[in-house]
């Protein structure tokens, strides 16, 4: 059989974590025998494009695309199935994928919704256009498809179309379990990986420390190694946050990091901070990469929303507070660490956690309905 995978894939690093997502499906894709091909429409970085602020001017506008415009060709056609990556949509998709049906009749396509039915990134009154645009082209591409994957349980169908039940994956064997055998010591060290943004939260164990060390002299040693940068100004105001306060000497600010030097930070942290701030953008359960990537490592998680592989299953390492604006208790934090022993039993719990991500969270899991159903 072959397959087509169909994206607008915004860049050429593959240690970004949507481009390294498409390539893990394709690669379990192609382990199941299918011939496949990737079809990419790189979106546009020209023009008023340049810069996050025109691209979203110019996706809002009536009658433009939104991230980049999509075109039928012959040689897109011949394929069994069809898997198509997309955010929102605009005249030029719906167009592309009536071409697309018309001359591929028996192929089935399948389109995934990343983040249905919230999208972060279209919470602003910068996207007023884009969501317009996409509600006005549901009732003609929603004619074209076969089936919707998501990543929501509750939901069997969208626009009248069946849904895929899937879950954000990841390939477990990319990612490195972490080195424990030679950390040593009784001090506390804990990770958050981001590109900063608001719902990440990492203000709010920020603030927890800053009010744990005012207030206790004799304190646990407990250190946050701030992983990432990003466009906005979270970064910058967490700097700030810390500045002059007893908590700066311990919130460590890595900047962006990969390879070696982020396995190196992981191999002397016992726990990774989830996100902390989904409630920010309206999100009651977490499905992010980030968490399937620190399971992955062998690492307990603090989370401030529920996360969803983790619902329903014994999983015995997470520390869930509450989806509000109150401060991170450090206290409970370093009662979790010890109460779970993940400071004297490292190796054995690393490798446990790891077990777990193979079986909830590999890329073959969550592609497995999505087999099955192409396969049907």
């Amino acid at each position: 059989m072959k397959g087509k995978y169909i994206a607008q894939i915004r860049s050429d690093d593959e240690s970004v974590g949507a481009v390294k997502k498409i390539y893990d499906q394709i690669e379990v894709f192609t382990k199941h025998g299918y011939e496949m091909e990737l079809v990419n429409f790189k979106p546009s970085s020209s023009g008023l494009r340049k810069t996050h602020l025109g691209k979203g001017i110019c996706a809002s506008i009536p009658l433009t695309y939104v991230f980049a415009k999509y075109h039928y060709s012959e040689e897109i056609g011949g394929a069994d199935f069809y898997y198509i990556r997309f955010e929102a949509a605009d005249v030029s998709f719906c167009k592309f994928l009536k071409q697309l049906r018309t001359n591929n009749l028996h192929a089935k396509i399948i389109i995934e919704f990343p983040d249905y039915p919230n999208t972060y990134w279209m919470n602003s009154i910068l996207h007023i256009g884009i969501k317009l645009k996409d509600y006005h082209a549901r009732p003609i591409y929603k004619k074209y498809v076969d089936r919707f994957a998501i990543w929501n349980d509750n939901i069997s169908e969208i626009y009248g179309v069946p849904t895929i039940k899937t879950i954000n994956g990841i390939k477990v064997d990319r990612i490195p379990l972490r080195n424990a055998d030679n950390v040593i010591g009784d001090e506390i060290h804990v990770i958050g990986v981001a590109t900063m943004f608001a719902f990440h939260g990492f203000d709010r164990l920020i603030k927890g420390m800053i009010s744990y060390y005012e207030k206790n002299e004799n304190a646990e040693k407990l250190y946050f190694h701030v992983v990432g940068d990003g466009p906005g100004p979270e970064l910058k105001k967490y700097l700030q946050m810390v500045e002059g306060t007893k908590a700066e000497a311990f919130v460590i600010f890595e900047g962006k990091q990969s390879g070696e030097n982020l396995n190196c930070i992981f191999d002397k942290c016992d726990l990774a901070i989830g996100s902390l701030g989904m409630h920010r953008i309206g999100y009651t359960v977490a499905s992010s990469l980030k968490s399937r990537e620190y399971l992955a490592r062998g690492l307990a998680i603090v989370t401030g929303c529920p996360i969803d592989i983790l619902l329903g299953t014994d999983f015995d390492y997470v520390l869930e507070f509450p989806a509000d604006e109150s401060d991170i208790d450090i206290n409970s934090v370093v009662a979790f660490y010890k109460e779970k022993k993940l400071g004297t039993d490292r190796v054995k719990i690393s490798k446990v956690i790891r077990q777990f991500a193979i079986e909830h969270c590999d890329m073959e899991v969550a592609m497995k309905e999505i087999i099955q159903y192409i396969e049907k």
